[in-house]
Protein backbone atom coordinates (compact mmCIF):
# COMPACT_ATOMS: atom_id res chain seq x y z
CA UNK A 1 0.00 0.00 0.00
CA UNK A 2 0.84 3.88 -0.41
CA UNK A 3 2.97 4.69 2.21
CA UNK A 4 0.89 7.41 3.99
CA UNK A 5 3.99 9.70 5.28
CA UNK A 6 5.61 9.60 1.26
CA UNK A 7 8.74 8.89 2.89
CA UNK A 8 8.51 5.22 1.93
CA UNK A 9 7.99 3.75 -1.73
CA UNK A 10 5.36 1.26 -0.44
CA UNK A 11 4.91 -0.50 2.73
CA UNK A 12 3.13 -3.59 3.80
CA UNK A 13 -0.87 -3.82 4.21
CA UNK A 14 -0.56 -5.07 7.84
CA UNK A 15 -3.07 -8.60 8.30
CA UNK A 16 -2.81 -8.80 4.71
CA UNK A 17 -1.92 -11.98 2.83
CA UNK A 18 -1.16 -13.58 -0.68
CA UNK A 19 0.34 -16.13 -2.35
CA UNK A 20 3.77 -15.75 -4.29
CA UNK A 21 3.95 -19.39 -6.27
CA UNK A 22 2.77 -22.07 -3.46
CA UNK A 23 4.05 -19.93 -0.87
CA UNK A 24 1.79 -18.00 1.25
CA UNK A 25 3.00 -14.20 2.24
CA UNK A 26 1.63 -13.39 5.70
CA UNK A 27 1.76 -9.49 6.70
CA UNK A 28 1.38 -9.19 10.33
CA UNK A 29 0.30 -6.51 12.27
CA UNK A 30 3.67 -4.95 12.57
CA UNK A 31 3.57 -4.46 8.36
CA UNK A 32 6.21 -7.35 8.32
CA UNK A 33 6.58 -10.54 6.92
CA UNK A 34 6.40 -11.94 10.05
CA UNK A 35 4.48 -13.97 12.49
CA UNK A 36 2.61 -11.78 14.88
CA UNK A 37 4.45 -11.37 17.72
CA UNK A 38 3.70 -9.19 20.84
CA UNK A 39 5.24 -5.62 21.08
CA UNK A 40 6.39 -6.18 24.67
CA UNK A 41 9.74 -9.04 24.37
CA UNK A 42 8.23 -11.07 27.50
CA UNK A 43 11.97 -11.46 28.91
CA UNK A 44 13.02 -12.61 24.80
CA UNK A 45 16.28 -11.77 22.97
CA UNK A 46 14.83 -10.23 20.00
CA UNK A 47 16.89 -9.78 17.13
CA UNK A 48 15.33 -8.39 14.06
CA UNK A 49 16.66 -8.59 10.38
CA UNK A 50 16.78 -5.89 7.94
CA UNK A 51 16.99 -6.24 4.07
CA UNK A 52 15.87 -6.05 1.02
CA UNK A 53 14.08 -9.03 -0.61
CA UNK A 54 16.89 -11.66 -0.38
CA UNK A 55 15.84 -11.20 3.48
CA UNK A 56 12.44 -11.41 3.20
CA UNK A 57 12.14 -14.17 1.00
CA UNK A 58 11.70 -14.67 -2.53
CA UNK A 59 10.20 -18.30 -1.51
CA UNK A 60 8.20 -20.30 -3.87
CA UNK A 61 7.28 -23.49 -2.79
CA UNK A 62 4.81 -24.54 -0.12
CA UNK A 63 7.03 -25.02 2.49
CA UNK A 64 10.04 -22.78 2.45
CA UNK A 65 11.42 -20.16 4.54
CA UNK A 66 12.98 -17.63 4.83
CA UNK A 67 16.11 -17.23 6.10
CA UNK A 68 15.93 -15.36 9.37
CA UNK A 69 13.26 -18.36 10.17
CA UNK A 70 16.12 -20.49 9.57
CA UNK A 71 18.19 -18.55 11.76
CA UNK A 72 16.24 -17.98 14.88
CA UNK A 73 15.77 -21.95 14.80
CA UNK A 74 19.49 -22.47 14.75
CA UNK A 75 19.85 -20.36 17.50
CA UNK A 76 17.29 -21.66 19.59
CA UNK A 77 19.28 -24.96 19.47
CA UNK A 78 22.53 -23.52 20.51
CA UNK A 79 23.03 -23.77 24.32
CA UNK A 80 25.34 -21.05 24.26
CA UNK A 81 23.05 -18.04 22.95
CA UNK A 82 20.91 -16.32 24.53
CA UNK A 83 17.52 -17.89 25.39
CA UNK A 84 14.28 -17.51 25.18
CA UNK A 85 15.18 -15.80 21.39
CA UNK A 86 13.02 -14.77 18.71
CA UNK A 87 14.37 -13.45 15.23
CA UNK A 88 12.17 -10.82 13.85
CA UNK A 89 12.02 -10.40 9.31
CA UNK A 90 12.19 -7.07 8.71
CA UNK A 91 13.25 -7.53 5.19
CA UNK A 92 10.91 -5.63 2.28
CA UNK A 93 11.27 -6.41 -0.89
CA UNK A 94 12.71 -3.22 -3.76
CA UNK A 95 14.09 -1.30 -0.39
CA UNK A 96 17.17 0.31 -0.56
CA UNK A 97 19.43 0.60 3.09
CA UNK A 98 17.92 4.39 2.50
CA UNK A 99 14.38 3.04 3.11
CA UNK A 100 15.22 0.50 5.59
CA UNK A 101 16.94 3.56 7.93
CA UNK A 102 13.26 4.94 7.90
CA UNK A 103 11.78 1.66 8.52
CA UNK A 104 14.04 1.29 11.45
CA UNK A 105 13.37 4.71 12.89
CA UNK A 106 9.74 3.99 12.75
CA UNK A 107 8.64 0.65 13.11
CA UNK A 108 12.44 -1.48 14.13
CA UNK A 109 13.10 0.65 17.01
CA UNK A 110 9.63 0.88 18.93
CA UNK A 111 10.60 -3.45 19.06
CA UNK A 112 13.26 -2.48 21.11
CA UNK A 113 16.04 -4.79 19.34
CA UNK A 114 18.55 -6.52 21.30
CA UNK A 115 20.58 -7.23 17.91
CA UNK A 116 20.79 -6.38 14.88
CA UNK A 117 21.39 -7.71 11.56
CA UNK A 118 21.27 -5.65 8.20
CA UNK A 119 21.61 -7.61 5.03
CA UNK A 120 21.74 -5.29 2.60
CA UNK A 121 23.51 -4.96 -1.21
CA UNK A 122 22.27 -5.14 -4.36
CA UNK A 123 19.41 -2.67 -4.69
CA UNK A 124 21.62 0.10 -3.30
CA UNK A 125 24.85 -0.59 -5.48
CA UNK A 126 24.01 2.55 -7.10
CA UNK A 127 25.08 4.33 -3.96
CA UNK A 128 28.58 3.23 -4.95
CA UNK A 129 29.21 5.78 -7.80
CA UNK A 130 30.70 8.39 -7.19
CA UNK A 131 32.81 11.07 -8.46
CA UNK A 132 35.76 9.25 -7.62
CA UNK A 133 34.67 6.18 -8.69
CA UNK A 134 35.79 4.41 -12.37
CA UNK A 135 33.91 7.09 -14.33
CA UNK A 136 34.03 7.27 -17.80
CA UNK A 137 31.35 9.69 -18.76
CA UNK A 138 29.07 11.41 -16.04
CA UNK A 139 26.65 9.56 -14.00
CA UNK A 140 22.87 9.80 -14.98
CA UNK A 141 21.15 11.95 -12.61
CA UNK A 142 17.42 12.13 -12.21
CA UNK A 143 15.58 14.91 -14.53
CA UNK A 144 12.18 16.10 -13.32
CA UNK A 145 9.60 14.68 -15.38
CA UNK A 146 5.10 15.32 -14.33
CA UNK A 147 5.12 11.84 -13.81
CA UNK A 148 7.31 10.36 -10.92
CA UNK A 149 6.90 6.74 -12.52
CA UNK A 150 8.35 8.23 -15.92
CA UNK A 151 10.94 9.74 -14.13
CA UNK A 152 12.01 6.47 -11.98
CA UNK A 153 11.35 4.55 -15.13
CA UNK A 154 14.04 6.87 -17.11
CA UNK A 155 16.56 7.38 -14.57
CA UNK A 156 16.84 3.77 -14.38
CA UNK A 157 16.93 3.27 -17.74
CA UNK A 158 20.04 5.43 -18.17
CA UNK A 159 21.51 3.65 -15.14
CA UNK A 160 22.14 0.66 -16.83
CA UNK A 161 23.19 1.77 -20.17
CA UNK A 162 25.93 3.37 -17.79
CA UNK A 163 26.77 0.31 -16.02
CA UNK A 164 26.49 -1.94 -19.06
CA UNK A 165 29.08 0.68 -20.96
CA UNK A 166 31.29 1.05 -18.38
CA UNK A 167 32.19 -1.97 -16.74
CA UNK A 168 33.62 -5.17 -18.20
CA UNK A 169 33.21 -8.75 -16.92
CA UNK A 170 36.71 -8.96 -15.73
CA UNK A 171 38.23 -5.72 -14.12
CA UNK A 172 42.06 -4.98 -13.71
CA UNK A 173 43.59 -4.22 -10.62
CA UNK A 174 43.44 -0.59 -11.25
CA UNK A 175 40.31 -0.37 -12.53
CA UNK A 176 39.29 -1.53 -8.93
CA UNK A 177 41.50 0.28 -6.90
CA UNK A 178 39.59 3.47 -8.68
CA UNK A 179 36.33 2.32 -7.42
CA UNK A 180 37.55 1.77 -4.17
CA UNK A 181 39.08 5.04 -4.09
CA UNK A 182 36.55 7.33 -1.93
CA UNK A 183 34.89 4.29 -0.71
CA UNK A 184 34.25 5.85 2.71
CA UNK A 185 33.63 8.47 1.22
CA UNK A 186 30.64 7.03 -1.10
CA UNK A 187 27.11 7.34 -0.41
CA UNK A 188 26.44 4.20 0.61
CA UNK A 189 29.35 4.53 3.46
CA UNK A 190 27.29 7.51 4.60
CA UNK A 191 24.07 5.55 4.64
CA UNK A 192 26.13 2.68 6.77
CA UNK A 193 27.31 5.44 9.33
CA UNK A 194 23.46 6.53 9.50
CA UNK A 195 22.83 3.02 10.44
CA UNK A 196 25.99 2.40 12.83
CA UNK A 197 25.02 5.87 14.67
CA UNK A 198 21.26 4.80 15.16
CA UNK A 199 22.79 1.22 16.74
CA UNK A 200 25.50 3.06 18.56
CA UNK A 201 22.83 6.00 20.04
CA UNK A 202 20.25 2.91 21.05
CA UNK A 203 22.71 0.91 22.99
CA UNK A 204 21.92 -1.84 20.09
CA UNK A 205 25.21 -4.34 18.41
CA UNK A 206 24.73 -4.19 14.73
CA UNK A 207 26.04 -7.35 12.30
CA UNK A 208 26.86 -5.90 8.72
CA UNK A 209 26.69 -9.40 6.89
CA UNK A 210 28.56 -9.64 3.00
CA UNK A 211 26.09 -9.52 0.53
CA UNK A 212 26.23 -12.41 -2.04
CA UNK A 213 25.19 -13.36 -5.39
CA UNK A 214 25.19 -16.02 -7.80
CA UNK A 215 28.31 -15.28 -9.58
CA UNK A 216 31.49 -13.93 -8.84
CA UNK A 217 34.37 -12.22 -10.11
CA UNK A 218 36.02 -16.50 -10.56
CA UNK A 219 32.90 -17.49 -12.43
CA UNK A 220 33.06 -19.24 -15.58
CA UNK A 221 32.43 -16.66 -18.57
CA UNK A 222 29.61 -18.76 -19.97
CA UNK A 223 28.03 -18.76 -16.15
CA UNK A 224 28.25 -15.25 -16.25
CA UNK A 225 26.54 -15.01 -19.50
CA UNK A 226 23.90 -16.97 -18.61
CA UNK A 227 22.59 -14.45 -16.15
CA UNK A 228 22.96 -11.13 -18.21
CA UNK A 229 19.98 -12.20 -20.20
CA UNK A 230 17.88 -10.98 -17.47
CA UNK A 231 20.31 -9.07 -15.69
CA UNK A 232 22.42 -7.12 -18.73
CA UNK A 233 24.43 -5.10 -15.92
CA UNK A 234 25.60 -8.20 -14.17
CA UNK A 235 29.63 -7.17 -14.71
CA UNK A 236 28.87 -3.47 -12.34
CA UNK A 237 26.90 -6.09 -10.27
CA UNK A 238 30.05 -8.35 -9.85
CA UNK A 239 32.46 -5.35 -9.10
CA UNK A 240 30.19 -3.49 -7.02
CA UNK A 241 29.33 -6.38 -4.74
CA UNK A 242 33.25 -7.33 -4.38
CA UNK A 243 33.54 -3.18 -3.30
CA UNK A 244 30.24 -3.20 -1.29
CA UNK A 245 31.82 -6.08 0.75
CA UNK A 246 35.03 -4.44 1.16
CA UNK A 247 33.63 -1.45 2.37
CA UNK A 248 31.38 -2.80 5.21
CA UNK A 249 34.15 -4.77 6.41
CA UNK A 250 36.08 -1.72 6.60
CA UNK A 251 33.01 0.15 8.50
CA UNK A 252 33.10 -2.90 11.17
CA UNK A 253 36.44 -2.16 11.81
CA UNK A 254 36.56 1.31 12.77
CA UNK A 255 33.47 1.31 15.08
CA UNK A 256 32.32 -0.13 18.18
CA UNK A 257 29.55 -2.63 18.99
CA UNK A 258 29.59 -3.34 15.12
CA UNK A 259 30.60 -6.95 13.91
CA UNK A 260 31.32 -7.93 9.99
CA UNK A 261 30.17 -11.28 9.27
CA UNK A 262 31.22 -12.73 5.65
CA UNK A 263 28.86 -15.46 4.68
CA UNK A 264 30.33 -16.12 1.11
CA UNK A 265 31.72 -20.16 2.51
CA UNK A 266 29.46 -21.64 -0.33
CA UNK A 267 27.05 -19.50 -0.96
CA UNK A 268 28.76 -16.71 -2.64
CA UNK A 269 29.16 -18.08 -6.37
CA UNK A 270 27.38 -20.83 -5.84
CA UNK A 271 24.72 -20.67 -8.45
CA UNK A 272 22.75 -24.05 -7.94
CA UNK A 273 21.57 -21.89 -4.24
CA UNK A 274 19.69 -19.23 -6.10
CA UNK A 275 16.68 -18.68 -8.39
CA UNK A 276 18.35 -15.64 -10.41
CA UNK A 277 21.22 -13.64 -9.67
CA UNK A 278 20.50 -12.73 -5.96
CA UNK A 279 17.45 -14.96 -5.00
CA UNK A 280 17.65 -17.97 -2.87
CA UNK A 281 16.10 -21.19 -3.44
CA UNK A 282 15.59 -22.96 0.13
CA UNK A 283 19.00 -24.88 0.29
CA UNK A 284 20.22 -20.72 -0.25
CA UNK A 285 18.34 -19.42 2.54
CA UNK A 286 19.58 -22.51 4.81
CA UNK A 287 23.35 -21.85 3.98
CA UNK A 288 23.07 -18.34 4.46
CA UNK A 289 20.89 -19.14 8.02
CA UNK A 290 23.83 -21.37 8.94
CA UNK A 291 26.87 -19.20 7.82
CA UNK A 292 25.30 -16.32 9.51
CA UNK A 293 24.80 -18.32 12.74
CA UNK A 294 27.95 -19.80 12.91
CA UNK A 295 29.71 -16.47 12.63
CA UNK A 296 27.66 -14.87 15.09
CA UNK A 297 28.62 -17.60 17.55
CA UNK A 298 31.14 -15.26 19.63
CA UNK A 299 28.54 -12.64 19.58
CA UNK A 300 26.19 -14.46 21.09
CA UNK A 301 27.77 -16.04 23.87
CA UNK A 302 28.63 -12.91 24.84
CA UNK A 303 25.02 -11.27 24.92
CA UNK A 304 23.94 -14.52 26.42
CA UNK A 305 26.17 -13.76 29.19
CA UNK A 306 25.07 -10.20 29.20
CA UNK A 307 21.43 -11.04 29.35
CA UNK A 308 21.45 -13.91 31.87
CA UNK A 309 19.06 -13.50 34.55
CA UNK A 310 21.11 -12.53 37.73
CA UNK A 311 21.47 -15.47 40.49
Amino acid sequence: MPDPSGRLPFKFRPGSQGLFGESLFSINSHGLRNREFALEKHGQYRIVAMGESTTMGATLRQNDRPWPVALEELIRQNPHAPSPVEVINAGVSAYTLADGLILLQETILPLKPDLLISYYGYNGFEFLIGPNSILREAVPVRKPRPSPTLERFEYRWNLERYRRRNFQPDPDPVMVARLTEGLLESHYARLYRELIAIAQKNGIPLVLASFNMAVHHGSPPDVIEFYRAVFPSVNFSILANRVHNRLIRALAEQHDGVWFVDLSNGLDGAHEHYIDLVHFTQSGRERLAQNLHTGLQDLLKAEAREHSPLP
